[in-house]
């Protein structure tokens, strides 16, 4: 797994590197090259080209550089910021990494390539409550213990399970146009999570899921949905959880059934006053397993007819190879969730390729969410003209440049 190296290390890694003479490998838009290290400075790496390298990198460009040291694999991006007769200086951008595991070197900002995520809606659920989650429908393989071989025995299966876990169940279908009942319902729909509360009469909220599968409404999700008023207690929520406690309910979660992008249903258990303990993990994943395997039986059944669409949506590229793409979307889309598969459109100046992707993680930079994106099922054929396209031939430095 890749992990980053602190700056002391990264400046002995690299003045080693220089005493080495390993050679450095440099990947632009197109362009491959290989140099030597001359200098290590505070901001700034002088490089001087190998006599069989001719690629030309453009002062202002990104680049991505690569190396071995000790038989570990070393990679940063950088920004070639002068360009001078054979010597070139680049201005390092993040990072040094180490153990990288990918197999192709990523372009920064590859010239010519858009792209086109097409992402599935279901026109008839448009009216209903949107999440800003988008839940990807396929029959889950985790099966909770649920029977799944029909809509009514996956219902009866879930009750009979929820019998053991919780007071109570109870699942409610939405209508076109029908919207959450309370305060609970509505945070738990905005982020196409569950919202879990162990306690009614102290209420709080985790400050992430301990599952690590992002499957609850944590602490810093119910500050944004409730404003500075949530660090006192005083919200429509708070006051929802404790009317529930004064009626007997302890602890209870609702979750949301996400279609695509759309709320259509909502699952709850509770423990009352004969179960006085909060609910267990057990329940957090039955509930979840059941709501997505719902969602499959509804699609599977044509529950809300045959009006399912893509939409095409841009995407910025921040980086790109044979593999995959780093890329961030229009922020009114629902966020993508890791593991999740959709058609993609590469758009090249000389034609297009469709082509099956998987979100491999979502990150949050500058305010902005990016995906990594895996490119999946392409034919060797293809992958080598992609491998081409990215990379091409080595060419030389353009002189008397600076950034």
């Amino acid at each position: 797994m890749a992990a980053e190296i602190d700056n002391v290390e990264r400046e002995f890694v690299l003045t080693e590197a220089r005493q080495r003479g390993e050679r450095f490998r440099l990947h632009a838009p197109g362009r491959t090259g290989t140099a030597f290290l001359d200098s290590v400075g505070r901001e700034t790496l002088v490089f001087s080209p190998l006599a069989e390298s001719t690629s030309r990198f453009r002062a202002g460009e990104g680049v991505s550089v690569h190396f071995r040291l000790h038989e570990q694999d070393f990679a940063f991006g950088a920004v070639v910021w002068k360009a001078s007769g054979p010597r070139f200086e680049l201005r390092p951008q993040g990072g040094l990494y180490r153990g990288l595991e990918r197999r192709w070197p990523r372009i920064p900002e590859p010239s010519g390539l858009m792209a086109e995520l097409l992402v599935p809606d279901c026109m008839a659920t448009a009216s209903f409550p949107r999440s800003l989650d988008f839940a990807e429908i396929i029959q889950p393989e985790e099966t909770a213990g649920l029977d799944t071989k029909d809509l009514g025995s996956l219902i009866g299966s879930f009750r009979a399970s929820a019998s053991h876990l919780a007071s109570s169940s109870r699942l409610r279908m939405l209508h076109d146009g029908a919207g959450p009942e309370n305060r609970a319902e509505a945070v738990a729909a905005r982020f196409g999570r569950i919202l879990y509360v162990p306690a009614g009469w102290s209420p709080g909220f985790l400050e992430r899921d301990p599952s690590g599968y992002d499957r609850l409404v944590t602490e810093s999700m119910v500050l944004a949905a409730e404003g500075i008023e949530a660090l006192s207690g005083e919200t429509e929520l708070f006051r929802f959880i404790r009317g529930e406690a004064r009626e007997g309910i302890g602890s209870f979660l609702i979750c949301p059934v996400v279609y695509w992008r759309s709320v259509v249903a909502f699952v709850q258990l509770a423990n009352g006053p004969d179960r006085p303990r909060p609910l267990d993990d057990e329940a957090i994943r039955l509930a979840w397993v059941f709501s997505r395997q719902l969602a499959w039986f509804l699609r599977h059944h044509a529950y809300f007819g045959g009006e399912e669409r893509q939409l095409a949506a841009k995407a910025e590229i921040h980086d790109a190879s044979p593999g995959g793409l780093q890329i961030s979307l229009d922020p009114e889309l629902p966020l993508l969730r890791p593991g999740s598969r959709f058609d993609l459109r590469l758009h090249f100046p000389r034609g297009q390729l469709p082509c099956r992707a998987r979100v491999t993680r979502r990150i949050e930079r500058g305010g902005r969410i990016r995906y990594g994106l895996s490119l999946e099922g392409l034919a060797p054929l293809t992958l080598n003209a992609l491998e081409k396209g990215f990379y091409g031939q080595s060419e030389s430095l353009l002189p008397d440049e600076r950034a």
